[in-house]
This record gives structure tokens, C-alpha cells and sequence, in this order.
């Protein structure tokens, strides 16, 4: 895939850099930090993984002027970043006996991303001006999400979650001096982050649906068929195989999709990703269309004869 390939090696030694760094982290922190970076390491992992998180300050090369170094640093700011907040998420989500082990890796893994920042912004670097913006999109996203139902009310607000993804593409846009496209890079990676979000949600439903945790796609149901509630897993089974509740989730994404291409952005590999998980999602509601269509087919076949 043109987004993936040209940079497997430069992802490569981020991730073999991000673990040589765990490595000096106390025990036995240094064992399950790297446990955690292995776990999310994409190269690793089959399917569609979140490439954004690691690979969009070397997407941000066609649109910027940037070093390989200055990119394997923003990269691996990102990769600290984003260990750190999904284990603050995954602790908010379980309250495990583990809780705090965990919140002790998260701190270093936060220091390890903050100390990388500085590193390459100045105090005085318009950079922390938006690090703060994200940093409190991020606290907002996870705090209101379900209490606002962002996917029915606003739905580029469920990639406020993930807005310190963002620290990449303004870094890089930043450090070569193309601060004017910041603005619509930031919406850009919004699109993809929600595209991101609605696959994880349509992957998820039945476990989202089983914990409670806000789901887009358990969201549009609700707000389609307010009266089925309770939900249950029978009842989105009928939406989705019956109802066609896919279908109409899917042309969601497509329009996301539509919206970014419009932007006229010559950032071609981070559209490319946002386009391959568009693609899965119609095909995944296209196939379930075709199913359904052929068994009515079929019953009105058997009705005939």
C-alpha cells in the first residue's frame, strides 16, 4: 500500500528506538512498557492497524520540508503520546488491580514524549499554543463523548480523542515553516481520525454494547430507532443484516471522505489511508447487501415455485 511501504523501514527503527528507550525504564516497568510497544507495533500485526498515529509526520513530506530525523522524532513523540493516553483510557475503562503500575508506565512514557518535544520546540514556539489546544480537546473528547452523543450531534468531535495525534502534522508543518495549511491539516486528520473511530466502532459494537463504553455506531441506531430500548445485540443484528443500519453508516464515512478530498491537500498517502478504511466499511455494508438481497431473492424463488 502506497501509505505503508515506502516507510516500513523508517517505522522500523521508531518503534526498535521507542523500545531500546524502554529498556532504561525501572523495573518492571521496562518489560511492560515494551510489552505495550510490541503489542501496538503494526508491523506485527495483520489487518488494518492505526498507521496514522506513527506514519503522518512522513506523510506530512510532500507538504513539508522536514528532515528524516525531525520525522522519526515527531514520529516517536507520537508513539510515547498515544501509549500514554490509551493506557490513561484503558484505565479509566477497567479500574483494574493493575491500575496503578499502569498509570506509573503511562507517566514515563508521557515524560519520554514531552522530553522529545522540547527537544525540538523552543519554549516560546507557537507549537505548545496548539499542544495545549489538543491537549484539551483530548480531556473533552473522553469526558463528554457519550454525554453529548458527539456521532449523531457533531460527529467530527469524536476525533477529539485522538487530537494529539496532531502534534506530528503541525510539528512538521511548523519546523518548515508552513504554518497557513495547519488549519486545514488539522481537519484533514480529523476526517481520518473519525473514519478510524467508525471501523473501530463497527468492529467493536457487541463488546461497546456489553461494557457500556459509547459506540458511533451503536449511537446512529439509537438515534434512528429511539423507540427500540433497551438495545440488544438481536435488535442491532436486525438494524444492521435487516435494516440496512451499515449502509447508512457507511455513506457517513463516504461523505468524511469526500469532505478531505475536497480540502485539495497535497498529502496523497495520509488520503490514501483515509480512502482504505472507507473502502473496508462500504464493502463490509455492500457485502451484507448483497446477502440480504439474494435471500429475498431466494425466498420469492421458493414463493414461486
Amino acid at each position: 500500500m502506497s501509505y505503508i511501504t515506502p516507510f516500513e523501514s523508517s517505522l522500523q527503527a521508531v518503534f526498535t528506538k521507542a523500545q531500546r528507550i524502554t529498556a532504561t525504564f525501572p523495573e518492571p516497568l521496562n518489560q511492560t512498557g515494551q510489552a505495550y510497544i510490541t503489542h501496538i507495533n503494526p508491523l506485527h500485526r495483520s489487518g488494518d492497524q492505526n498507521y496514522i498515529g506513527y506514519l503522518l509526520p512522513y506523510w506530512m513530506t510532500e507538504m513539508a520540508s522536514v528532515t528524516k530525523e525531525q520525522c522519526e522524532q515527531l514520529a516517536l513523540a507520537n508513539l510515547f503520546g498515544m501509549l500514554h493516553f490509551f493506557i490513561v483510557d484503558e484505565v479509566m475503562d477497567t479500574g483494574s488491580r493493575e491500575s496503578r503500575q499502569k498509570l506509573a508506565l503511562s507517566h514515563l512514557f508521557y515524560t519520554q514524549m514531552y522530553g522529545v518535544l522540547h527537544s525540538m520546540h523552543t519554549s516560546d514556539s507557537k507549537f505548545w499554543e496548539y499542544y495545549d489546544r489538543y491537549l484539551a480537546d483530548w480531556s473533552i473528547g473522553v469526558a463528554q463523548e457519550s454525554a453529548d452523543d458527539y456521532f449523531n450531534t457533531d460527529p467530527l468531535r469524536t476525533a477529539l480523542k485522538s487530537s494529539l495525534v496532531k502534534i506530528a502534522s503541525t510539528g512538521a508543518l511548523l519546523l518548515s515553516g508552513q504554518h497557513a495549511f495547519i488549519p486545514a491539516v488539522e481537519q484533514a486528520v480529523d476526517y481520518v481520525l473519525v473514519a478510524l473511530q467508525m471501523a473501530d466502532d463497527w468492529t467493536d459494537w457487541e463488546a461497546d454494547l456489553a461494557d457500556g463504553s459509547y459506540n458511533g455506531l451503536l449511537a446512529l441506531f439509537r438515534d434512528k430507532w429511539p423507540e427500540q430500548s433497551p438495545i440488544t445485540v438481536s435488535k442491532v443484528r436486525k438494524a444492521i443484516y435487516v435494516q440496512g443500519l451499515l449502509t447508512d453508516y457507511a455513506k457517513l464515512a463516504c461523505q468524511f471522505e469526500q469532505a478531505h478530498l475536497e480540502l485539495g491537500l497535497k498529502a496523497g498517502h495520509l488520503f490514501a489511508f483515509h480512502a482504505s478504511i472507507t473502502a473496508s466499511l462500504a464493502n463490509d455494508a455492500r457485502n451484507i447487501d448483497l446477502a440480504r438481497q439474494k435471500q429475498m431473492e431466494g425466498g420469492l424463488f421458493q414463493t414461486l415455485t
